[in-house]
């Protein structure tokens, strides 16, 4: 969290810092006057630490000679040793609750994970293990009559399950594989613990002053006085103040910083109190800190209003392995991106067929490589184990099988401190009982795609 009880920071120590901020100050309706005023000595400090951008940086190394330590470092800013990182589910839970929390999702995986077998499916050709391979539909298929619904992979049940749950926004595709929910929310400052009143010098909670106004969006306001601020993180790239103007004086007025860096003065002053005035932030995507500080008289806060997004991107390319999302590779650096705050990865079965040397520490050292530098790019990582199957080692030409596959994984998210939801076990209980669904020995079929889907959802639901 901010601490406000710095001196101002020089432009030589934001350099040296490499904060880098995109904003623009923009407002829905006319605002009052901006007033200028000299910037209050003890300038917030409120300096976070943007995601870094992933970039690629290839090297003349095979897969086969790459080690788990080799990527120790992508990413830099971003990482956390094992001890300290946060458990990757705990912490989209409790972004999916938080209105000021854009979740953005990407899944890596194979066929598994595509939603190959299901029913509804769109074409699986052409592909050619790039990320211009084609999707599967997130959404009803309307090119053709009567209207598919949309494939009831594990993947889209899930997107639909967090758009419903989380979101009740419009469901839209940007692009291929990408489910985009987008809604409007409004942050009730009087009473959202997530907003807090603190003295803008010292940083200490100063509590807040509710009015009921009936004319007001939330018909409670939150009013602050000379010299104290409001405070909260958004994590996202947009933010809109909502305020009334009063009767005081001609300077009153507030000024917003965001990571420590002012944004904007607006004046709340004007002869008669006018509810309904917006200040509206766009940002660069990233986790910030925002502190709006108060001059004058009474400022009054009628909320802060939010286009949310929850966004989960389907990067599952069919018939590809762990070697081929090595770091070294393309498809790995180009699947994320700087605000895929979440990676799922759901990688392995096909090493079974295509790996050499002919055993699953190939698979481990492999997975390990992924997710350090998943990792170490900020990212926060869940590994997932794929579906049992019945079509596996030591029948065919499989070196080995689905089990040793989910026993690596295991072993990989336990000595990296990532999350894990075991798909494997849910649907081995499935084969137990006799209810297990596979379209060919393999691929999940509509039922077993289901009890995926439920695996995965309870795992984050449950999630402390």
């Amino acid at each position: 969290m901010a601490d406000t009880g710095t001196k101002k920071l020089s432009a030589r120590s934001l350099v040296m810092r490499f904060i880098s901020v995109v904003t623009r100050f923009t407002s829905d309706e006319p605002l009052p006057v901006v007033v200028s005023r000299k910037t209050p000595t003890d300038t917030p400090r409120a300096l976070a630490e943007f995601g870094t951008q992933i970039a690629a940086q290839p090297k003349p190394v095979s897969e086969l000679a790459v080690s788990p330590g080799e990527f120790s470092s992508v990413g830099g800013s971003g990482s956390a040793t094992p001890e300290t990182r946060p458990s990757a589910l705990t912490a989209l839970r409790a972004a999916l609750y938080d209105e000021l929390h854009d979740v953005h999702i990407v899944f890596l995986g194979d066929s598994i994970t595509w939603g190959n077998s299901v029913s509804n499916s769109a074409p699986s050709d052409p592909r050619g293990h790039t990320l211009d391979d084609v999707r599967n539909h997130v959404l009803p298929d309307t090119t053709i009559t009567p209207n598919r619904p949309i494939p009831p992979s594990w993947f889209n049940l899930l997107h639909q399950y967090f758009g419903r749950r989380f979101s009740v926004g419009v469901l839209t595709s940007p692009a291929p594989g990408v489910a985009l929910y987008t809604a409007q929310h409004i942050i009730d400052v009087a009473n959202d613990p997530n907003v807090s009143v603190v003295n803008s010098s010292t940083g200490v909670a100063a509590g807040k002053v509710i009015s009921t106004i009936t004319d007001s969006l939330m018909q409670q306001c939150c009013d602050v006085s000379n010299g104290n601020a409001l405070k909260f993180s958004v994590t996202s790239n947009n933010f809109t103040i909502c305020y009334a103007t009063l009767n005081n004086h001609p300077d009153d007025c507030f000024e917003v910083f965001v990571d420590g860096v002012l944004q904007g003065v607006v004046s709340t002053y004007h002869a008669s109190i006018t509810y309904g005035l917006t200040a509206e932030y766009a940002v660069q995507w990233a986790k910030h800190d925002v502190l709006v500080v108060c001059h004058g008289a009474t400022t009054r806060f009628e909320g802060i209003k939010r286009t949310r997004t929850i966004r989960l991107k389907n990067q599952g390319l069919i018939g590809t392995n762990t070697a081929e999302w090595l770091p070294t590779r393309r498809i790995l650096p180009s699947s994320i991106t700087a605000d895929d705050e979440f990676v799922f990865v759901q990688l392995g079965t096909n090493d079974r067929v295509k790996g050499p040397p002919a055993d699953p520490a190939w698979t481990k050292r492999n997975l390990t490589v992924i997710a350090r530098y998943l990792l170490n790019a900020g990212k926060k990582v869940t590994l997932m184990t794929a579906n049992f199957a019945t079509k596996d080692y030591p029948t065919g030409s499989y070196r080995y099988g689905q089990a040793d596959i989910a026993r690596v994984t295991v072993h990989v998210a336990n000595e990296n401190k990532c999350s894990l939801i075991d798909n494997y076990e849910a649907t081995l209980r499935q084969y137990l009982d006799g209810t297990l669904s596979l379209a060919d020995g393999l691929h999940p079929a509509d039922a077993s795609h289901m009890a995926m889907f439920k695996n995965i959802a309870s795992r984050i639901d449950s999630a402390a």
